[in-house]
């Protein structure tokens, strides 16, 4: 075969075909690869378009029948209801792949059935079962049920300014003392929150939330939804310039922050969104985040020594099974917080 001469008439090199295998490989990084990993984490647990959807019919068609047989205020689905909580803030992840209980909040007209929270509850369930539903439980906050195979939690809520109280609602809780009673919550004040975190931080917040749920969920961290929400805003105003780094954070990165500067920060009481509130969260889960916090340390040790496999073991440990376990050929895609 003719040989290739060495220069074109040009004066340019002729390189042979495929030569681009030959050109210098970029170096290889470990850490970009775990990232990589948590991308697919990520794209498995949080829900997607189609998640939201049916909650959202799932949600609309079971407040319409509500409102058949109970009193109801104007709602965000047309019939004094809106479905609020974990997936309303969207900070809600899928376990296994099944979407969590929904939290459904009931706007009662202010009358008799809302005089005192264990009204508000029975009257919730009494209407349940007059549409043919079978609460499973009723509990000092909600009425649990199951309905076109999702889990609903029924909350009833009253507006306090129809009360006297002022522009926010109330819903059922539970005194200092664990009586029940009628508690301040701003559904409005808590969405602001996390909007103007995101305006910020960008996905980071909801990210590193992801993966925090991810973790309480597999390991049973007596730690709730709710309070790693307020934990994870208080992180991010708190350490934002050692977190954020420039916006070059990796998830690994925050997951090991979070828990180092968790055991320091509690216990303690964390002010919620809408002011004159607080949440007390103790020490409870000091030991689980001690052990997580040694294990991501490791796995960062790991990934220095370019040992992936072993890395991605141990994040799956923490983490559970959603966390991939062969790497290589993970799309890392531009929105690590989204399905859609």
């Amino acid at each position: 075969m003719e040989a290739v001469p060495a220069v074109s008439p040009n004066g340019r090199p002729n390189l042979p075909q495929h030569s681009h295998l030959s050109l210098p490989l970029a170096p290889y990084d470990p850490t970009a690869e775990i990232s990589q990993a948590f991308v697919s984490f990520l794209a498995a647990i949080i829900p997607g378009a189609d998640d939201r959807a049916v909650v959202r019919d799932g949600a609309t068609r079971l407040a319409r029948r509500l409102a058949r047989v109970l009193s109801l205020e104007d709602g965000e689905l047309g019939s004094g209801c809106f479905v609020g909580g974990a997936l309303g803030r969207r900070t809600a992840i899928l376990i296994r792949g099944t979407l969590p209980t929904i939290d459904l909040f009931l706007t009662l007209t202010p009358g008799a059935e809302t005089a005192t929270p264990g009204a508000a509850l029975d009257a919730t369930a009494r209407a349940a079962r007059a549409l043919g539903l079978s609460p499973q439980a009723i509990g000092p906050r909600a009425v649990t049920l199951r309905e076109e195979g999702l889990r609903f939690a029924l909350i009833p809520t009253v507006n306090e300014s129809r009360k006297g109280m002022g522009g926010r609602r109330v819903i059922p809780g539970r005194s200092t003392s664990g009586a029940s009673r009628w508690i301040p919550w701003d559904p409005l004040a808590e969405a602001a929150a996390l909007r103007v975190l995101g305006m910020v931080h960008g996905e980071r917040p909801r990210m590193l939330l992801a993966i925090l749920k991810a973790w309480r969920s597999h390991n049973r961290v007596p730690l709730s939804g709710y309070a790693l929400d307020v934990l994870v805003q208080a992180f991010f105003q708190d350490r934002a310039g050692a977190v954020v780094l420039g916006g070059r954070a990796k998830p690994q990165d925050l997951f090991e922050s979070f828990m180092a500067w968790g055991r320091n920060a509690t216990p303690g009481g964390f002010p919620l969104p809408g002011g004159g509130r607080s949440l007390s969260v103790g020490d409870g889960w000091h030991g689980q985040a001690a052990s997580a916090y040694w294990l991501a340390v490791q796995t960062r040790q790991l990934c220095a020594k370019g040992d992936v496999p072993g890395a991605a073991s141990i994040w799956r440990t923490l983490l559970g099974e959603a966390f991939p376990e062969a790497l290589g050929a993970l799309d890392v895609g531009s929105g690590v917080c989204s399905r859609d």
